[in-house]
């Protein structure tokens, strides 16, 4: 989760020491820090010690194993069931280790939102079926909001986290499934929400992947604005052309048109957008487009009502300034 609240200097990445402390090398007022949400900054000591930093380095992306790849589980191999997990298991294989070493390439670290709903479009651009779930993510005592994909009821994890421990790893390799539950996410009142930086930023993390299981196209738009993620889906799509043949449509174009407040179209849309539109489409009075959000230029709106209801309900966890930063799930 990337934290904003000073004008963005550099960029600092942190690593996690403790289930809710991080540490920042030479953090200053002014840097922009990534970090596991609900984490807290450990500013001291300036160093990590060695013996704590040695434990920690880049996550690999040659995996051979479940979550993340796409690998017989164990329970099936003690049965000495020989036969193929799927009739496309090798493209699979091959479409998910290329996302992970993409992430790594364009810095894209815990957008297991964005990622997930990228890769969902390009299994199903080759006929596989899968569908994405949401919940909580264990690690020891550890439980973390994540999005993962369910592949012929198997639990798939493309996520990449940039720092990680090989303990970690061995971890959700022996135990997934039981470390993916899934389950809604809560969250306080309207008037109870928290003041504190780091609450309210686990809410933006939670509200984050949950709009790309109810309304994926607002996720990927909104995501699009952070560069790493920009990068990161066009290769996806280019690698899908270039070694399948196959053209994926991540995104209804219909998102950069329609109210995000009540879902209704301008005035005179049949005449400019004829091969797209819903049969059952509402129309407004107001020509022409809608006006956007001043700071992501991606939500619109008919009226400053459906402005004001979405900016409560949703948008403002949600909304990403275009930034050439380090990406995040919001």
């Amino acid at each position: 989760m990337a934290y904003s609240s000073y004008k963005q200097k550099r960029v600092k990445v942190g690593i996690p020491i403790s289930q809710n402390r991080v540490w920042v090398q030479s953090f200053k007022k002014g840097d922009q820090v990534m970090m596991p949400p609900g984490c807290t900054v450990m500013q001291e000591p300036e160093r990590l010690p060695d013996e704590i930093f040695q434990r920690y380095e880049y996550m690999p992306t040659n995996f051979k194993k479940l979550p993340f790849a796409f690998s017989v589980p164990d329970h099936l191999k003690e049965e000495d069931i020989q036969k193929s997990l799927h009739p496309k298991e090798e493209e699979i294989q091959k479409i998910l280790h290329f996302s992970l070493k993409q992430q790594k390439e364009e810095d894209v670290a815990y957008c297991s939102g964005f990622v997930c709903t990228v890769i969902k479009a390009c299994l199903n651009s080759i006929d596989v079926l899968c569908h994405l779930e949401m919940g909580y993510r264990k690690i020891e005592k550890d439980y973390s909001p994540h999005v993962w994909l369910k592949i012929d009821n198997i639990v798939v994890d493309n996520a990449y986290e940039k720092y990680t421990t090989k303990h970690q790893i061995r971890y959700l390799e022996e135990t997934t499934p039981k470390s993916y539950q899934q389950n809604t996410f809560s969250y306080p009142k309207k008037d109870k929400m928290p003041t504190d930086k780091d609450d309210f930023a686990m809410i933006c993390h939670k509200k984050g992947l949950e709009i790309f299981l109810n309304e994926p196209d607002k996720g990927l738009a909104l995501g699009l604005n952070q560069e790493p993620l920009y990068l990161y889906y066009f290769a996806m799509v280019r690698f899908m052309l270039d070694s399948f043949g196959v053209n994926v449509r991540c995104i209804d174009p219909l998102v950069r048109h329609y109210c995000w407040g009540c879902h209704s179209f301008p005035a005179h849309s049949r005449e400019l957008l004829t091969d797209i539109l819903p049969e059952n489409y509402v129309e407004v009075k107001t020509p022409g487009k809608f006006k956007h959000c001043n700071q992501c230029m991606v939500s619109n709106y008919c009226s400053e009502s459906c402005q004001e209801k979405d900016w409560e309900e949703q948008h403002r966890f949600l909304c990403v300034s275009r930034v050439a930063g380090p990406a995040s799930d919001y």
